[in-house]
C-alpha cells in the first residue's frame, strides 16, 4: 500500500486473531486518517482490532415492517389477519437478525396460519454462547426440511462451492440438469424447469439472487449467506452428498467413499482409489493434483474451474474415455487444442470451453447428438461450418463469427436455439449475409434470449431490400439485445407480436424512435435505446 494516500478498506467475516494478524502487516500508519472497518461473528477477535462496534438487532417495529414486507412479497400494506401470539413469539425468537426474520417469513409466506405453530414448536430454539446465530440455523434447518426432495437436492449441490463466491445461474442449472436432478415434465425443457427450481429457492431467500446491471433486472446468479452456506455443507457431508477437500480438510479413507468431489486447493495428490465412485469433480486449479481421468470411470459432471497454467496440456487425452460424461467446463487451465476423442462422449449434454486459446473445434463434436450448451465466446474459435449438424443445442454461445462460412444459415437449422449470444461483432455488411440472418432467426421458434455484443454494416435498406418484411421473431423472445437494428426490424419489435419481451437494449436510427413510441405503451420501462444517424453507419468499401 503506498502510503501517501488515505484508504477506507473493508475486510469482512474474519474468523480468527491469526489471520487478522496478518491482514495487519500489510496496513500502513501514516497518519493520514485512513480507516479500517473488519467484520467478525467472534468477539475475541473483534477485540484484538481496535474499538469494537456492536451491530444491534432490528428493533421490533423494523422487525415486522421487514417481516411483513417479505410475507406479502413486498406490499407495504401490513395483514391484519396474522395470528398475534405465535406471530410475536416468533418475531421475539429470531432476535431482530434479519436473515432469520427473511428466511421464516418466506417459510411461511403461502402457508395457512394453522401451520405457523406447529413451524415455532418444530424448530426449537437453543441458549448456545451465540444464540442470534444458532437460532438462525435452526430456522435455516427447518427452511430446508420444508423443502421438496428435488429443491433439498439442488440446495446440497451448493456446497461444492466457496465461500462468498458468485455462482452463475446457467452454469449451476446445467450441472444440475447433468446430475439428474431436473424431473422431466412434458412439453419442458430441462434447463426451463431447473431455472424454475432456482427461482423457488430465490423466493424461500434460501440464495441471494444477483442481477446484471445492463439487463436492468435479469438474473444471472446467486451468492449463499456465510450461515446458510455452513448449514448446507453440514448437511452434506451427514448424508455423504459431497465431500470437499480444502487446505483445511485432510485426506482419509472416507474420501474413497466420496459421490462427488468438490476441490479447493489441496496440498497432496488424490489416490486414484478416490475418484472410482466419483459422480462429479468440480476443481480450482489443482490438476496437477489428480489421477489420470481414465480413473474417474462413473464420471458424469468435470468442472475445472479457476485460473491456472499449470495443468498438463496432455491431461484431456483420456477424455474421451469418460463415456458417461455429462457436462464438461475448462476454465482457464492453459490448453490449445480438444482431443478428437471428445467426440467419443455421445451423452454430453454440455461443454464450456471457458478462457482457453483453443483455434478449433474436432469435427467429431458435430456427431454429439445430445449436446444441448455450447460455449465458446472466449476462445479463438471461428464458429465451424458443421454447426448446424448440432440439432439439440438449446444455449450457444459464440466469439467470432465469420460469415462467409455460412454460419448465418446453418443457424437456422438449430430449432432447439432457446439462447444466443455472440460476444464479438457479427459482420452483416453485404446483402446476402443480411437476409440470410434475418431468415435464420426467423427459423428458431423457441428463441428466447438473443444477446449480440456489435453488428457491423447493417445498414438502411432500399425500398427493395426489405428481408424482415416476410420474417417475424419468435413469440418467445423475453430478451433482445442487439446493436445498430435494420429499420426495417422495427416493426418488429411489438409488444403484439412478443408478449413476453421484458427486456430490450437496442442501438437504433434516430427517425425509428417515432415508431417505438407508436408501438410501445405508457410505461413500459424495459426499453434502453441509444440513437444514431444514418451517416454513424461506417459500410466497408467495394476494394
Amino acid at each position: 500500500m503506498d502510503g501517501d494516500y488515505r484508504y477506507l478498506i473493508v475486510i469482512d467475516d474474519i474468523w480468527d486473531k491469526k489471520t487478522w494478524e496478518l491482514v495487519k502487516t500489510a496496513l500502513v500508519c501514516n497518519n493520514c486518517g485512513s480507516r479500517i472497518i473488519t467484520t467478525t461473528r467472534i468477539l475475541e477477535v473483534a477485540t484484538t482490532a481496535s474499538e469494537v462496534y456492536k451491530l444491534q438487532p432490528l428493533s421490533l417495529h423494523l422487525s415486522k415492517d421487514l417481516f411483513h414486507r417479505r410475507l406479502s412479497c413486498g406490499a407495504i400494506e401490513w395483514p391484519n389477519h396474522l395470528p398475534t401470539e405465535v406471530y410475536n413469539k416468533i418475531l421475539h425468537k429470531c432476535g431482530g437478525v434479519p436473515l432469520a426474520i427473511i428466511t421464516i417469513a418466506s417459510l411461511l409466506a403461502g402457508k395457512p396460519v394453522e401451520f405457523w405453530s406447529k413451524v415455532y414448536t418444530s424448530i426449537g430454539f437453543g441458549h448456545e454462547e451465540n444464540e442470534d446465530v444458532e437460532n438462525t440455523r435452526k430456522i435455516l434447518l427447518f427452511s430446508y426440511y420444508d423443502l421438496p426432495c428435488h429443491l433439498k437436492t439442488c440446495l446440497l449441490y451448493l456446497s461444492i462451492y466457496p465461500e462468498d463466491i458468485l455462482i452463475k445461474k446457467d452454469s449451476l442449472i446445467w450441472k444440475w440438469v447433468a446430475e439428474g436432478f431436473i424431473h422431466e415434465e412434458p412439453g419442458v425443457g430441462l434447463f426451463e424447469i431447473g431455472e424454475r427450481y432456482f427461482n423457488e429457492l430465490v423466493n424461500k431467500s434460501l440464495i441471494m439472487p444477483v442481477e446484471r446491471d445492463q439487463y436492468n433486472g435479469i438474473i444471472t446468479g446467486c451468492r449463499v449467506h456465510d450461515i446458510m452456506l455452513d448449514v448446507i455443507c453440514l448437511l452434506s457431508k451427514e448424508e455423504n452428498f459431497v465431500t470437499v477437500l480444502d487446505s483445511n480438510e485432510q485426506y482419509t479413507t472416507s474420501h474413497c467413499k466420496a459421490r462427488r468431489l468438490a476441490v479447493q486447493h489441496i496440498g497432496q495428490p488424490l489416490s486414484s482409489t478416490s475418484t472410482l465412485q466419483a459422480r462429479s469433480l468440480n476443481a480450482i486449479c489443482n490438476a496437477e493434483m489428480f489421477p489420470s481421468l481414465s480413473c474417474f470411470d462413473v464420471l458424469r459432471v468435470l468442472a475445472l474451474e479457476g485460473n491456472c497454467s499449470s495443468y498438463n496440456p496432455n491431461y484431456l487425452e483420456h477424455v474421451g474415455k469418460l463415456v458417461h460424461l455429462r457436462h464438461l467446463k475448462l476454465g482457464s487451465i492453459g490448453i490449445r487444442e480438444l482431443p478428437k476423442e471428445i467426440g467419443h462422449m455421445k451423452f454430453l449434454l454440455v461443454l464450456d470451453l471457458g478462457q482457453n486459446r483453443i483455434s478449433e473445434l474436432p469435427e467429431s463434436i458435430g456427431g454429439l447428438s445430445q449436446l444441448k450448451c455450447l460455449n465458446m465466446c472466449e476462445t479463438e474459435i471461428v464458429v465451424p461450418c458443421w454447426i448446424g449438424n448440432l440439432t439439440s443445442l438449446e444455449e450457444l454461445c459464440l466469439g467470432e463469427v465469420d460469415v462467409q462460412s455460412n454460419f448465418v444459415i446453418e443457424l437456422g437449422k438449430l430449432t432447439e436455439l432457446r439462447k444466443l449470444h455472440i460476444s464479438e461483432e457479427l459482420d452483416l455488411s453485404d446483402d446476402y449475409a443480411m437476409n440470410s440472418w434475418a431468415e435464420s432467426v426467423a427459423k428458431l421458434s423457441k428463441i428466447q434470449v438473443i444477446d449480440i455484443e456489435s453488428i457491423y454494416g447493417w445498414r438502411v435498406s432500399s425500398d427493395e431490400e426489405k428481408p424482415w418484411e416476410q420474417y417475424a421473431l419468435s413469440p418467445q423472445l423475453r430478451v433482445l439485445r442487439m446493436a445498430y437494428l435494420e429499420p426495417g426490424l422495427v416493426a418488429r419489435i411489438n409488444p403484439r407480436l412478443l408478449p413476453n419481451l421484458s427486456h430490450l437494449e437496442l442501438f437504433v436510427y434516430s427517425p425509428d424512435l417515432d415508431v417505438f413510441g407508436s408501438l410501445f405503451p405508457s410505461g413500459w420501462t424495459c426499453c434502453q435505446l441509444s440513437t444514431i444517424t444514418p451517416r454513424e453507419v461506417q459500410v466497408p468499401s467495394s476494394s
